[in-house]
């Protein structure tokens, strides 16, 4: 039935050039276990910096004390993220000192005795300019405060600086040039000015109340970083539902509780085992006798597919050899876990180690051993070396041995909890099964031994320059190579699942080393936690996936308390797709993809699988997005789905199309009797009455002030307002009244209120995105739901390359390389010409409409122009806007006079419109420095390879910007400039940009339109277009100014006759007629080209003015001919 129906947008369009208004970090599920939640730049990079650190430990509860929260900003070399910036840093003893630009400003001229306000409260006034000298002097101040008087030559530069604990950091800065002292013009050119600040930060210092900072070296690599925890007895909880702020708001806490989708397909299956940590369930096996078998002696061939954060041990049964022991001399830094295997045998382990002394304080290495329910049978203390400052020389090696008899067949945890002032010398244990938990710091060259039976993910990284080294890994049928060239950058490499482990070789030592397997000394040393076959369980898994697991493993209950860090910025939203296994998802990239905290009616993903030439081609980038359908649920949500990043109810969806409804409003709120609830678009609740005896409410239903509907609900129950949307009466607003409470002096209602748009988009099963994806209808996850998928079509390739975001999924998304191979995707748009490195950002979007329309307003967020109507002369069923802003005008567009504000290049498909109307704003401080005013205020084009200019209208002021508008002749490229009145274009004065005569064009791409639908609200005002094609008005005028030549040029008619004609009255009175015709119609094009000037699009949208151009030039035309002829004639 959609045939006739094309795709359809809101016309009131909002683009936003990718930024998100929130970024965040990973989701997680609330879990009581020593895993804890730290995360760095490397796992959310929108979120932190590089080398900021987050730590969450929730081992003791969800009540976070001092023990169990931190925020790092870690050292490199002299610089050091820390809150969002990055500082350069000087450690003095206790103290650092860090500093950073603030403002940076363009070049500026100062006359003598005028004062110049800049950023941060500093002004710079200019007193005295010496031609003689070549110098000229100055005073600086800083909130009022005089800081220096300076003199400084022509050429010179100049430095304030204020002293820190010792140490000089300069605060302001510039250089003179181009000194004037003639004809009464003084004054100097200012360049390279420079803002800096500087904080200092103190080990023990407060921070906003609730904080202390530390300066410690908590990344092993001998450089203080700045830790900031918790103050002894401060806490915050983490509860459902619920937003915590930390750190002054720097980083909130968001939670709810979570939604898992994994148990919807499970729902009508018996579990084989339930227990308060997961449930097990199978579709080929229902013994629990084999199960259980399975457990106690796994193999590969049973394939165990478990939900994410589930805690599961599936290891079977381990041989050990009674006569062998773990011994190894590789030298360990800082705190490391173990698991060991014990077998009728006393656990027995001794550790030697010394102390760096290299930090003040105690350095004491305490060894406990753990139950698998967490209790400690056994502990050890290996005391400080007797060095308690900071000396840098080495302590003598100390020994200690922890023996542990009686213990049960089992897995054991051991934690080496220490200091990064502590090396581990030798470790030696009567237990030959013995392995790392996923960290390791190896600092002497020798083996490693890692597995797993599914796939392995390893990174390593360096801290200093003699680590780095070319790493080797060994595995059955292949060895790998990898190259770690660059000091505290991380290395990531995946290894295929294996029966046997790999042999890591590591050359030189000096190494971080992390896994998600297990580490051992030597092979015989290795066992595995997880023998069995596993693999993750996501909502992505296919029907087909499904029937080829033996068991599935997930959580106890679909709802569980989940949490995730996010701060609200003007930033991008970006993740590393190495760091989840190359699938970016709803819940790991909250930022990325639309995200209910909730889980419902949202999963999308974005898959990617480079090859080694990083070209993507068809399937190896797939985005899918799944459908979620609530059949109980009494509201239009039912059936949602998320696409590109935004909410959408489901109207009809089959094999071959989906129209999908934007979800504008879904929310609870409590409102009394008075209370008004806006709800977007004009439409307008309010509460009439609450009525508790009768267990009812109530209200009206507003739009633009007319009343939709009256509608009284009853407490529980469910109230709609319908409109029809393509052909089917859709419940467009639904209201529950959840709850009804009397009070004292008034009552309140407990409202869901959900509301979607009246509009529609379709998307057809096979669609194509310009950039040569293909969209899919079908059912992704085998839930029998129809999803969307998109990928590459055939023979449609993606070429990755370091430095050059690649826009993907029509410019939703831009995937770009760095030097280590990581791929980042990011919600950021970015140019799709390849090689056009003078772009800055670049704003775009497609509309396609189901109804013609000729205006077409857009909004633009965080870019110097906010409004853009674009006026078309004729009807327009696809658009397209494209605007990139320019880092510096064109080459070969160069000329330009003035000051440039900023540069834009636009782009329109049609590209022939009748006018552009945008409104911008100029900071105030940016045309002071300049000596501008808001009169210098120019919009420069470039047309027949010159720069023209037209003064727009000052229509208001807004927090310390002048508020512009002005209408554009053409697309193409412009800047907004301030034109002195020392410049030669001054006095021109303002443009004219009217209507012009344009040709129809493009018709071939124009798309079938169905009479007979009537039902489909039309998006566009009542506009009067005209059908007459321009070109027949042209035949038309060029007709009659030939018909009036050959006859005033006649040879063929008789004297008498011509005599008769020429004298006939009926003819004279034509031409009069004619020429007050012609007057009386330029006086109505002038007075609607007023009025279009004044109310923007109030006779554009209703009136085509090109018509009226075209009559008054006919008009005009026949009565010059006239006048000729009448006076050759002497008429």
């Amino acid at each position: 039935m959609y045939k006739r129906y094309l795709y359809f947008i809101l016309l009131i369009a909002i683009v936003v050039p990718a930024i998100a208004s929130e970024v965040s970090g990973p989701l997680s599920y609330v879990r009581y276990d020593e895993n804890g939640y730290t995360i760095t730049g490397a796992d959310a990079p929108s979120l932190l910096l590089a080398k900021e650190i987050l730590s969450i430990d929730l081992s003791n509860g969800t009540t976070i004390d001092a023990d169990h929260f931190y925020y790092a900003g870690t050292q490199e070399g002299n610089k050091i993220d820390y809150l969002g910036n990055t500082y350069l840093i000087e450690n003095i003893n206790d103290t650092a000192v860090l500093s950073t630009e603030l403002w940076e400003g363009q070049d500026m001229k100062i006359g003598i005795h005028e004062t110049v306000d800049l950023p941060e409260g500093y002004t710079l006034k200019c007193t005295e300019i010496s031609d003689m000298e070549g110098k000229a002097t100055f005073v600086l101040e800083n909130d009022k405060s005089i800081l220096d008087h300076l003199s400084i030559k022509e050429n010179g530069s100049y430095n304030y600086s204020q002293t820190y604990e010792g140490k000089s950091v300069a605060l302001f800065s510039f250089t003179a040039v181009d000194l004037l002292h003639e004809n009464g013009n003084d004054g100097v050119t200012l360049t390279d000015i420079s803002i800096r600040k500087a904080t200092v930060l103190s080990d023990g210092q407060d921070l906003y109340k609730d904080y202390i900072i530390n300066l410690e070296d908590i990344d092993w690599d001998g450089d203080e970083d700045i830790v900031i925890r918790l103050k002894p007895g401060h806490t915050f909880t983490i509860s459902p539902s619920s937003e915590t702020s930390l750190l002054n708001g720097y980083i909130c806490l968001r939670t709810g509780v979570g939604y898992n989708h994994l148990l919807d397909r499970l729902e009508g299956y018996v579990p084989l085992v339930s227990n308060d940590e997961y449930r097990i369930y199978s579709y080929n096996h229902n013994d629990v006798a084999e199960l259980e078998a399975v457990l106690n002696d796994p193999s590969s061939d049973s394939t165990f597919a478990i939900a994410p954060y589930v805690k599961f041990n599936g290891m079977g049964t381990i041989t050990t050899n009674a006569s062998a022991e773990t011994r190894s001399s590789m030298q360990l830094r800082g705190k490391h876990e173990i698991y060991t295997y014990i077998h009728n045998e006393t656990l027995s382990l001794s550790v030697s180690k010394h102390d760096l002394n290299w930090y003040a304080g105690e350095d004491e290495l305490n060894i406990s051993v753990y139950l698998p329910s967490g209790e400690i049978v056994g502990s050890l203390v290996i005391p400080d070396d007797g060095q308690n400052a900071a000396t840098r020389r080495a302590g003598e090696v100390q020994t200690g041995m922890l023996e542990v008899p009686g213990l049960q067949d089992g897995i054991y945890h051991i934690k080496l909890i220490s200091n990064d002032d502590i090396i581990i010398d030798e470790l030696r244990s009567a237990q030959d099964k013995l392995v790392f938990d996923g960290k390791m710091f190896v600092l002497s060259p020798g083996d490693l031994y890692v597995g797993s039976n599914k796939r392995i993910s390893l990174k390593f990284m360096t801290l200093h320059e003699e680590g780095l080294q070319d790493i080797t890994i060994e595995g059955n049928d292949r060895t790998y190579q990898t190259k770690l060239d660059t000091k505290n950058k991380w290395v990531n490499i995946r290894l295929p699942a294996s029966s046997s482990p790999y042999n890591i070789k590591l050359p030189k030592g000096d190494i971080k080393v992390e896994s998600d397997a297990y580490f051992a000394y030597n092979d015989e040393a290795f066992f595995s936690k997880e023998e069995c076959t596993v693999v993750p369980l996501y909502d992505t898994i296919s029907k087909d996936q499904e029937l080829k697991i033996d068991y599935f493993i997930v959580p106890p209950q679909k709802e569980q308390i989940v949490f995730y860090p996010y701060r609200n910025t003007t930033g991008h939203a970006y993740f590393d797709l190495s760091n989840y296994d190359n699938e970016l998802n709803t819940w790991t990239s909250p930022g990325l993809f639309y995200f209910d905290i909730t889980g419902k009616r949202s999963w999308e993903f974005l898959k990617i699988v480079p090859g080694d030439d990083n070209i993507l081609s068809k399937d190896e980038i797939v985005y899918g997005s799944l459908q979620y359908s609530d059949h109980d649920a009494e509201s239009p949500l039912d059936r949602t789905i998320a696409y590109l990043g935004e909410p959408y109810c489901i109207l009809e969806i089959d094999n071959s199309s989906a129209v999908l409804s934007r979800i504008m409003v879904d929310m609870n709120i409590r409102v009394n009797s008075s209370k008004k609830v806006e709800l977007g678009d004009g439409m307008t609740l309010e509460m009439h009455t609450i009525d508790p005896a009768g267990h009812k409410i109530r209200l009206f239903l507003y739009r633009e002030g007319k009343v939709l509907s009256d509608l009284e609900i009853k407490e529980n129950d469910t109230a709609s307002y319908k409109e029809v949307i393509m052909d089917n009466e859709i419940p467009l607003v639904n209201i529950q009244c959840k709850e009804i409470v009397k009070g004292i002096n008034s009552s309140s209602a407990l409202l869901r209120i959900n509301r979607i748009n009246s509009h529609a988009i379709v998307i057809k099963d096979h669609d194509t995105f310009r950039d040569g994806s293909t969209a899919e209808i079908t059912d992704i996850n085998g839930d029998g739901l129809q999803d969307i998928r998109i990928t590459l079509e055939e023979n449609t390739e993606i070429l990755l390359e370091k430095g050059r975001p690649v826009a993907i999924l029509g410019g939703y998304l831009a995937l770009e390389t760095e030097d280590n191979g990581k791929i980042l995707a990011s919600k950021k748009n970015v140019p799709n010409d390849e090689g056009n490195l003078n772009i800055k950002v670049q704003y775009g979007t497609n509309f396609s409409f189901t109804e013609p329309v000729k205006e077409i307003p857009i909004t633009i967020e965080n870019t110097s122009i906010r409004t853009f109507n674009i006026y078309y002369n004729k009807d327009v069923t696809d658009f397209s806007f494209l605007l990139k802003e320019l880092k510096k005008i064109p080459s070969e567009e160069n000329g330009i006079e003035g000051n440039i504000h900023s540069i834009y290049d636009l782009s329109l498909y049609p590209d022939n419109p009748g006018t552009i109307y945008i409104e911008f704003p100029v900071e105030e401080q940016w045309l002071k420095n300049r000596g501008l005013g808001p009169e210098d205020v120019y919009i420069g084009y470039f047309e027949n390879g010159k720069w023209s200019y037209a003064a727009p209208s000052k229509i208001g002021e807004q927090e310390e910007h002048i508020i512009f508008s002005v209408n554009l002749k053409d697309p193409g490229i412009f800047c907004i400039l301030g034109l002195p009145n020392t410049s030669e274009g001054y006095n021109r004065g303002p443009e004219t940009i009217s209507y012009i005569l344009r040709s129809i064009s493009d018709d071939i791409n124009a798309k079938d339109m169905d009479p007979g639908n009537e039902n489909v609200e039309k998006l566009s005002s009542k506009a009067i277009g005209t059908n007459v094609p321009i070109y027949i008005v042209l035949f038309l005028f060029i007709v009659c100014i030939t018909i009036l030549l050959a006859y005033a040029n006649r040879d063929t008619f008789t004297e008498d006759r011509t005599r008769k004609v020429r004298k006939e009255e009926k003819y004279v009175k034509a031409i009069e007629f004619n020429r007050s015709l012609c007057l009386t119609l330029i006086a109505i094009f002038m007075v609607l080209l007023i009025t279009e000037e004044i109310w923007r699009g109030s006779i554009s949208s209703h009136l085509d003015t090109n018509i009226i151009l075209i009559c008054v030039m006919i008009t005009g035309s026949i009565d010059l001919v006239g006048r000729i002829f009448r006076k050759k004639e002497g008429l």
